[in-house]
């Protein structure tokens, strides 16, 4: 600390006043300590520094600490270096250089706030998007232990988000529909809806967005007013659920788009959850029918068709089927399609399900060689439903040996080897072993894998003739890649033979 400056020069004067207006503040060029966060003097507007006040500066320089303190937060909310000091008597002393605003400035500030307040409370009968609010303060009225208080001095407000009422629940009529169509307001939507139970409540929504057929079918395919018709389905009755489903089906064409689009089948997915009464299941069963096959083979379509299956009687779903049966392998052979035949498979009944069936079984031999058609064969396999394995068969036999070589259809030969029973795996092999050139299925990248799996399940003479056959040719197998993986994973079954 310095206790005493006997020497320190006096400070230049202020600049002129011939180039600086008499109002206006005007910096000195010098400052008190160079390197350091220097306190620039200026001259005030009510007294202007003279050779008198060179000793006042002195005294107050005596008073200044080198000891730098932690960084904190000067009145501008900005984080400097700065030196202890006694700041009452400072301030009171010297005006000019306070460490504070002026109250002038600090009259400014406090307006600003105010006016600043009165918009965010006329704000709050509108739409928002958050929760809260912030608002910057001075530094000198930050009250650092209050706990709305966030990082510089910010101060949280909490902000009334739409409060529900009668009121203002009936405020809306006429607005619901835009709403719905914002990102903000489709939130303001959807709490308002949040628990409602009063039927007068309701209508107001029901009666803007419903009433008319196409506000309804706009809304369930936008980006935005799918999330309010979603929570709307939720809260309604069953006559205006019926409603829905008459307004949303009354033109085909338009609620099938609605299932085809990626927002639209999440809004038809959630009216499906709620539709219970058979009048309500004829509406959209006529609706989607003459397009089942566009929907079974398309990505968002394929959920509303699966949604009908499950939860429809069949009674509802027949005619359906019958559109499906006539082009099964059309949709069969579909990455969509094969997971909606499994469904049709398991869902259906009577004669709707043996007439599907009957379509899967007669395009068996090129539905097992395809990449996703082969998946419906094996389903069907796995039923383990005695006539049907047996058609099957029928259909496959003297087709095996090509079926093994095939990617997709040594998976189906497998499956037959799994589910089928000891006398079908058996016709299989011996199908195999009849081949002339079975040394080639032997290193074939697939058909070894059908060999591996025929070893396991075949039992006495049958394995034998197997093993005796990998046998003999075991030289040329280990020169093969695929030779060898099969020698290496039925060495338990060889070192008996």
């Amino acid at each position: 600390m310095f206790n005493h400056v006997p020497h320190h020069p006096p400070l230049p004067l202020p600049c002129s006043s011939a180039h600086h207006h008499a109002d206006s503040s005007c910096y000195f060029s010098d400052h008190a300590f160079e390197g350091q966060n220097q306190i620039p003097f200026y001259k005030n507007n009510n007294r202007i520094l003279d050779d008198d006040d060179s000793s006042l500066l002195e005294e107050a320089f005596s008073r200044v600490s080198l000891t730098p303190q932690q960084n904190t937060p000067d009145f501008l909310g900005q984080r400097s270096t700065l030196f202890s000091f006694d700041e009452q008597g400072f301030n009171d002393n010297y005006p000019f250089l306070s460490s504070v605003p002026s109250m002038q400035h600090q009259q400014e500030i406090n307006n600003n706030i105010e006016m600043m307040q009165k918009k965010l409370a006329f704000l709050n009968t509108n739409q928002q998007h958050s929760n809260t609010v912030t608002v910057p303060m001075p530094y000198h009225q930050r009250e650092f232990n209050d706990n709305n208080r966030t990082n510089n001095g910010v101060v949280r407000i909490p902000q009334r988000w739409f409060q529900r009422s009668f009121s203002t629940v009936f405020h809306l009529r006429g607005k619901i529909l835009h709403l719905a169509k914002t990102q903000c307001g489709c939130r303001v939507l959807q709490n308002s809806m949040e628990g409602l139970t009063s039927k007068e409540e309701v209508s107001v929504f029901f009666r803007e967005l419903v009433v008319d057929g196409d506000n309804v079918v706009e809304l369930m395919g936008h980006c935005f007013g799918n999330y309010v018709f979603q929570k709307l389905v939720e809260i309604c009755n069953e006559e205006q659920i019926t409603a829905i489903v008459f307004n949303a089906t009354n033109n085909a064409i338009k609620f099938v788009n609605l299932c085809l689009d990626i927002h639209g089948t999440r809004s038809v997915q959630k009216l499906l959850e709620h539709v219970t009464k058979q009048e309500q299941r004829s509406f959209v069963i006529s609706a989607l029918t003459p397009s089942v096959v566009t929907l079974s083979t398309h990505m968002n379509g394929l959920h509303v068709v699966d949604h009908c299956v499950k939860h429809f009687s069949s009674e509802h779903t027949k005619y359906m089927l019958k559109i499906v049966a006539a082009n099964i392998f059309k949709i069969a052979t579909d990455k969509s399609g094969c997971c909606v035949i499994q469904q049709f498979v398991d869902h259906s009944e009577g004669d709707s399900k043996d007439q599907l069936m009957a379509g899967i079984i007669v395009n068996a031999p090129l539905l097992a060689q395809h990449c996703y058609g082969n998946y419906v064969v094996q389903h069907l396999v796995s039923l383990k439903i005695a006539r049907v394995t047996k058609s099957l068969m029928k259909h496959l036999e003297g087709k095996f040996v090509s079926i093994s070589c095939n990617k997709y259809g040594s998976n189906v030969v497998e499956k037959f080897f799994q589910d089928s029973g000891d006398c079908h795996s058996r016709t299989i092999i011996l199908e195999i072993l009849r081949f002339p050139n079975l040394p080639m299925l032997l290193v074939d990248p697939y058909a070894n894998f059908v060999i591996s799996s025929a070893v396991i399940v075949s039992q006495g003479g049958t394995r034998e003739e197997l093993l005796k056959v990998i046998k003999q040719h075991s030289l040329m197998m280990r020169r093969n890649h695929y030779g060898k993986k099969l020698i290496g994973r039925l060495r338990k079954f060889l070192c008996h033979v």
